[in-house]
């Protein structure tokens, strides 16, 4: 037997031609789309960028404007503050100085000098060298009060053989009239 050869149909050359040209013109669409989504893309990065920088300078404006207002809050005076004040400038300090720098007693040299005007009072340490020259110095800065002003709180006398100094602490109330 031999084999017959029967064409039923013509061979499709069109129809490769015209899928080659839809392929192409789909890639082409695709490109496109993806060149599109991508500029898209970048316009919404750019905006959330931009969102993220606005949030945050809004963000630092409002946290300059809270410590603006904590400052201002702080810097206020309070009543207390206010009331210190006044005890301070009513606090008789010319006098107090005066009655220590006009005491000079050899021996003895003032150390450090604690004003507490709202209690009134001043502590002041005493360096010394003799007990004498200590009790001559209470003796000559109370002299011409009517009862004595300064009075000895402590003393720590000098160890023998030690080269640092007696000291001592002396204190006195004040009040705003200078008495």
């Amino acid at each position: 037997m031999r084999p017959l050869k029967v064409e039923f149909a013509p061979p499709p050359r069109a129809a490769i031609w015209l899928w080659a040209a839809t392929c192409v013109a789909l890639g082409v669409i695709a490109m496109h789309q993806f060149w599109s989504g991508w500029q898209a893309y970048g316009r919404v990065q750019a905006l959330q960028a931009e969102i993220a920088r606005a949030s945050e300078e809004q963000k630092l404006a409002q946290q300059r404007a809270q410590e603006a207002e904590l400052a201002r809050e702080r810097d206020k005076p309070d009543a207390r503050e206010v009331a210190a004040a006044l005890r301070l400038m009513r606090f008789p300090l010319d006098q107090v100085l005066r009655a220590l720098e006009s005491t000079r007693i050899t021996g003895v040299r003032v150390v450090n000098l604690d004003i507490d005007a709202a209690a009134g009072s001043v502590r002041v340490d005493l360096e010394f060298e003799a007990d004498e020259a200590l009790f001559e110095y209470l003796e000559t800065i109370n002299l011409g009060e009517p009862t004595p002003r300064w009075k000895l709180v402590t003393a720590k006398w000098r160890e023998a053989g030690s080269s640092a100094p007696s000291t001592a602490t002396i204190a006195s109330q004040w009040n705003a009239d200078g008495q």
